[in-house]
């Protein structure tokens, strides 16, 4: 069903949508917390929660080998457009 719903979303903002995997847990979350959840108020804790269990397994199954250095731009003030 999901393959269905992916290939009809296409290649536009749905489709981008659905290929992120912390976007698609939130959805896919909702109807096992609907479910599973006795009132409005466990239900509306639930869908989060796990989401967020999706996302933990996720990250621990799927650790990258080394987290990539933060982008480092060089500051000059020769650069600086603002006039004085």
């Amino acid at each position: 069903m999901l393959v269905w719903l992916r290939r009809r979303a296409g290649e536009g903002f749905w489709g981008k949508l659905l290929d992120c995997f912390y976007c698609l847990s939130v959805w896919i979350a909702l109807p096992f917390a609907f479910t599973i959840g006795d009132g409005w108020t466990e239900r509306f804790v639930l869908w989060p929660a796990f989401s967020a269990g999706a996302i933990v397994i996720e990250r621990l199954v799927f650790r990258e080998r080394a987290v990539p250095p933060a982008p480092y731009v060089e500051y000059s003030e020769e650069k600086d457009a603002l006039l004085r």
